[in-house]
């Protein structure tokens, strides 16, 4: 995976304006810890503010912040940063092994799942070089299948709403398939879709 890269000077619109911290001339939310661009903050923390050595005697519990370059979660504790993508690492739901950088989601490997499935490899290959379960290729893959038949249709004037197909959604779940089956079949998003069905079963109108 490659990242994009950002070049720190000692001049220039990445230095530290006179009397100001990089925190205070960017966006305050890219030192909110779980912000995209954690990795450029954590740069800029490190490379080029020259108030840096002050930051931790001001902010002696920093909450869910990054201070001095350094991630904290919302218990006030550091949080390890990914050597590979720069990005602090934040535990997964669900995860059975310690924690994840968000390098580690399989969105984050489109161009190549794509250009593998347009050579037609099956989702076991495209998941043994980027590192995920197999599952989660097909998943995604179905979600982005979804998505872009949604978007097609849209251009095309017709916009599809689940409700509009109930009953559709009910017969095909019972032929066993899935929501994002689901949801390309219908031509809207899974998102659409997943509103729609909590809704319904909140109503008793959908079975779980």
């Amino acid at each position: 995976m490659t990242t994009a890269t950002l070049t720190i000077r000692p001049t220039g619109r990445c230095a530290p304006r006179e009397g100001l911290r990089p925190c205070q001339i960017r966006d305050p939310e890219w030192w909110t810890t779980g912000n995209r661009h954690n990795d450029v903050a954590i740069r800029l923390c490190k490379t080029a503010c020259r108030y840096v050595a002050e930051c931790p005697s001001s902010n002696p519990r920093p909450i869910g912040l990054i201070v001095a370059g350094v991630p904290h979660n919302d218990q006030s504790k550091p949080i390890k940063v990914c050597a590979k993508c720069g990005h602090p690492w934040a535990q997964r739901r669900g995860a059975r092994r310690g924690s994840t950088c968000m390098c580690q989601n399989v969105a984050h490997h489109h161009k190549t799942i794509m250009r593998m499935r347009e050579r037609g490899a099956p989702f076991g290959d495209i998941a043994k070089v980027i590192g995920f379960h197999e599952k989660t290729v097909r998943a995604y893959c179905q979600e982005v299948n979804a998505r872009r038949n949604a978007e097609r249709l849209a251009k095309a004037g017709i916009t599809n709403k689940p409700s509009e197909h109930h009953e559709l959604i009910i017969d095909l779940r019972a032929q066993g398939r899935t929501w994002l089956q689901v949801a390309e079949v219908i031509g809207c998003t899974p998102w659409t879709l997943r509103g729609y069905v909590k809704r319904q079963r909140k109503r008793g109108l959908i079975a779980a």
